[in-house]
């Protein structure tokens, strides 16, 4: 919900940016050559190299003599002038203007570089989950600042991987052919789910534990000839301390 709040303010600060008139405006006259930055309300003037004096500018009529060497001189000097930088300096409000237009873009970037990605990884947890990748929604929600309903996926994730890699470690063994190891795993398994039941009914999801641990339980019968009872024994947790389906 914070981040739905903080997504809607910068939508609604772009959209005030939008409507500032972004442009340009170029004017030739007899004053020479004139470029202006239009930005909202303010007029920057990025080119005249420099402002023309008042008065008559038609240069006065010369000699016919030495008129080539007055053209020539003429022409050099607007040369440099077109290089030259504007002697007339920016006000300290077109200055503030500009900053606080970069400013308020740069935040927005910051905030959607910031909030975007972590509010996307936390819908792919969630579309994770209900195709019951639990490896990916732990992988993307560990280590995050999760509200209530990001850490409740995120606990069930856990619990659910906590005894799938016992089922994974016992046919990893059995397909080297390590039957001592299977069946640690598989006792090991059994262990967890004593462990583990109680956390599991809190985040409501006894029923997938559960499922997992009937499998191990199928496993222990089939491939070792061992009860429930006789599994819990093995894993120290016999008596009223032990769960059972």
């Amino acid at each position: 919900m914070t981040f739905l709040k903080v997504l809607l303010v910068i939508l609604v600060v772009l959209w005030l940016i939008s409507l500032i008139r972004i442009g340009g405006r170029v004017k030739y006259g007899a004053e020479g050559l004139f470029v202006f930055l239009l930005l909202g309300p303010v007029k920057l003037c990025l080119f005249p190299a420099k402002e023309e004096p008042e008065g008559d500018w038609r240069p006065k009529k010369k000699k016919p003599k030495k008129k080539k060497k007055k053209e020539k001189k003429k022409k050099q000097e607007e040369e440099v002038d077109l290089f030259a930088p504007p002697e007339k300096k920016l006000s300290k409000k077109k200055v503030i203007t500009v900053f606080m237009f970069c400013g308020t873009i740069a935040v927005c970037i910051v905030l959607l570089s910031s909030f975007l990605p972590v509010y996307m990884e936390k819908k792919d947890a969630q579309m994770a989950y209900d195709h019951q990748d639990y490896a990916q929604v732990y992988d993307l929600l560990y280590g995050k600042d999760l509200n209530e309903q990001d850490e409740i996926l995120y606990q069930r994730s856990n619990l659910i991987l906590q005894m799938n890699r016992k089922l994974s470690s016992y046919e990893n063994y059995g397909s080297l052919d390590m039957r001592l190891e299977s069946l640690n795993a598989l006792i090991s398994g059994v262990e967890r789910y004593q462990e583990i039941l109680p956390e599991a009914e809190t985040y409501n999801v006894v029923g997938e534990v559960s499922g997992i641990y009937g499998q191990i339980l199928e496993r222990l019968s089939a491939d070792f000839g061992l009860s429930e009872e006789e599994a819990c024994v093995r894993a120290g947790c016999a008596g009223n301390h032990c769960h059972r389906r």
